[in-house]
């Protein structure tokens, strides 16, 4: 017995079926909207007690200058801490993988800093507040 051939309205039909899942998820995502965030609430207040007063800043030797060119360092190391001394704006110490690191030049060319272990990773660092 011979195979019938389906007509070409058959297979149209059977193509459109297979990719009808396909085209309701593509109409279904474009049309699903973000809620709107819930309105922030106030935070109350304990009973009038007057929030403390902050300590006053010292005083800065100014602002940071922010029109300085970039330049290229000898500092190859992975870097995870960078302070600047706040008294000696030039003056930069570097947290790496190979110990601490520092600049008297404001980051142009790096020294191991002597008395450190160049075995231990510095991760974090800190300045006092006095010079």
């Amino acid at each position: 017995m011979p195979v019938r051939k389906p007509s070409r309205f058959l297979s149209s039909l059977l193509i459109l079926l297979a990719l009808l899942p396909g085209i309701l998820a593509i109409v279904l995502v474009s049309s699903h909207t973000v809620p709107a965030a819930a309105p922030a609430l106030p935070i109350p207040r304990l009973a009038s007690t007057p929030a403390p007063a902050l300590p006053k800043r010292a005083p800065t030797a100014g602002p940071v200058p922010t029109n300085r060119a970039w330049h290229s360092t000898n500092l190859r190391l992975l870097t995870d801490a960078l302070v600047v001394d706040p008294s000696h704006p030039t003056t930069s110490i570097a947290g790496t993988v190979q110990g601490l690191w520092k600049s008297d030049d404001s980051g142009a060319t790096w020294k191991p800093l002597p008395g450190y272990p160049p075995t231990s990773a510095v991760l974090a660092l800190a300045v006092g507040g006095n010079p």
